[in-house]
């Protein structure tokens, strides 16, 4: 069975940017603006390994993460 592996940024338990390595997680961090928010604490990342169904990636600030 093969391993999907995710990083997620969440807000409250809410997925904000899902993506597939913490190198392109940076990259949309950057891009989106969000560097100093995060230097703030109020957002968590989540490293997962799913073995189920692949997960969308991107984020809900350009309305494709469902």
């Amino acid at each position: 069975m093969m391993k999907n592996s995710y990083i997620e940024l969440k807000l409250k338990n809410q997925v904000l940017i899902r993506q597939r390595s913490r190198h392109s997680m940076n990259n949309k961090i950057k891009q989106l603006g969000l560097t100093t928010l995060i230097k703030q604490g109020k957002f968590h990342f989540v490293e997962i390994i799913a073995t189920s169904l692949p997960k969308k990636v991107g984020s809900i600030f350009e309305g494709n993460l469902n």
